[in-house]
C-alpha cells in the first residue's frame, strides 16, 4: 500500500487526505497547529466568546464543492448566512450579488472538525525539513524527529513556507506573493445600530466588517465584531504592537458607522502573515511528476474556501494518477 505524507492540515490538506483514504491509502497529515482548519478557524477568547476571525464565509459555484456543501449542509454543520451584506463606495452604501454565503456551525472550523474525524493527524508538528531519498520521501521537524518514508508527498503551506521547505526556488509558481491581514475581534454590551451585517470597506485601514453574532448558531447574547485590515495597511503594520492595532481598527470602524460605539466586553486580535495570494490564482495543483510531490492550497487556486477545496482534490487526483487508481470524485 502506498503511503501519502500531507503537510498542512487546512481545508486542502484534509480535502486530499479525504479521497485517498477512501481509495483504501495509508494517509499521515503533520499540522504545526494544535487544530485543523487553517484560516477556516475561530477564536475563543472567553467561554462564552468565539469569534470567526479568518475566513467570514464561503460561496458555491462549483457541482463537485456543491455536492461537498450539500453533504455538510445535512450533517447540520454549515448554513447559509442571511445577514445584509453590503459595499461602501465614495462614502455611499450599496448592495452585493444576492449570492449565498455559507458559513460552519456553530464555527468556521466545523467543517475542518467533520474532515478530520477519520483521518491520522500529527498535530503541533511543524514540518521544516523534507528530503528525496531515491524514490521516496522523508521529512524532519523542527525537533528533529523524522517521519517516512511516504511514496507522495501533498504540501498545502503557503507558497512562501513551501518554497522555503522545498528549497524550490526553480519552481516559478511558489514565488507567488502572499499578503498579511491584521483581524480585531470585539464584543459590545448592546446592539450596534448599522443597517448591515457585513460591510466591504475598501478604506485605508479596514477592508471588511462583520457582525459575527448575526451568523447562524453563534451566540447573540453580546454583538460581536471582525474587522480585517486592508493588505497594505497590514503589511505596512505587521509588527506594530496589538493594542495599537486594536484601537486603529476600533476608531476606523466609528467612524465608519458615524456613531459611536458601544461599551466594549471584550476584544481581542490576530495577525496572519499569509492571509492571501497577491495574484489571480494559477492552477489548483503543481505537481512535480518526477519527484513524487504536489503543491496545493487556496493560493493556487483563486482563494477561498471553494478555492481550497477544489486545490485539495486535484492534489489528491494527482496522486491516484502517478499510481494508476480511478479519478473519479468520491
Amino acid at each position: 500500500m502506498a503511503v501519502i505524507g500531507v503537510i498542512g492540515a487546512g481545508i486542502s490538506g484534509l480535502t486530499a487526505a479525504t479521497m485517498l483514504v477512501k481509495r483504501g491509502l495509508d494517509v499521515r497529515i503533520f499540522e504545526k497547529s494544535w487544530r485543523a482548519g487553517g484560516r477556516t478557524c475561530s477564536r475563543r477568547i472567553r467561554p462564552d466568546f468565539i469569534f470567526d476571525h479568518g475566513a467570514q464565509y464561503f460561496t458555491v459555484s462549483d457541482p463537485a464543492f456543491a455536492f461537498q456543501v450539500e453533504q455538510w449542509a445535512q450533517n447540520g454543520i454549515i448554513a447559509e448566512w442571511k445577514g445584509r451584506v453590503v459595499k461602501f463606495e465614495n462614502g455611499e452604501i450599496r448592495p452585493t450579488s444576492p449570492k449565498g454565503r455559507f458559513v460552519g456551525v456553530p464555527k468556521m472550523e466545523s467543517m475542518a472538525e467533520e474532515l478530520s474525524k477519520e483521518l491520522n493527524i500529527s498535530y503541533e508538528t511543524k514540518i521544516v525539513h523534507a528530503a528525496k531519498n531515491g524514490k521516496s520521501w522523508t521529512i524532519t521537524d523542527e525537533i528533529g524527529e523524522t517521519f517516512g518514508p511516504f511514496d507522495f508527498l501533498i504540501c498545502t503551506l503557503p507558497a512562501p513556507q513551501a518554497r522555503d521547505l522545498f528549497q524550490a526556488e526553480e519552481h516559478k509558481v511558489l514565488e507567488v506573493p502572499m499578503v498579511p491581514c491584521w483581524s480585531v475581534f470585539v464584543a459590545f454590551q448592546s446592539k450596534l445600530e448599522v443597517s448591515f451585517d457585513g460591510a466591504f470597506v475598501n478604506g485605508k485601514v479596514l477592508s471588511w466588517v462583520a457582525r459575527n453574532s448575526s451568523k447562524p448558531g453563534r451566540d447573540s447574547k453580546f454583538d460581536g465584531w471582525v474587522l480585517h485590515g486592508t493588505p497594505e495597511w497590514s503589511s505596512a503594520n505587521f509588527e506594530i504592537d496589538a493594542e495599537i492595532v486594536e484601537k486603529e481598527f476600533l476608531q476606523s470602524f466609528e467612524q465608519l458607522t458615524c456613531r459611536g460605539l458601544p461599551e466594549i466586553v471584550c476584544k481581542g486580535s490576530h495577525r496572519w502573515k499569509y492571509s492571501m495570494a497577491n495574484s489571480d490564482g494559477q492552477d489548483a495543483q503543481f505537481h512535480i511528476k518526477n519527484q513524487n510531490l504536489v503543491f496545493g492550497g487556496d493560493w493556487l487556486n483563486g482563494g477561498k474556501v471553494e478555492g481550497a477545496f477544489l486545490s485539495g482534490r486535484q492534489a489528491a487526483f494527482a496522486v491516484l494518477d502517478a499510481f494508476g487508481l480511478p479519478l473519479a470524485f468520491c
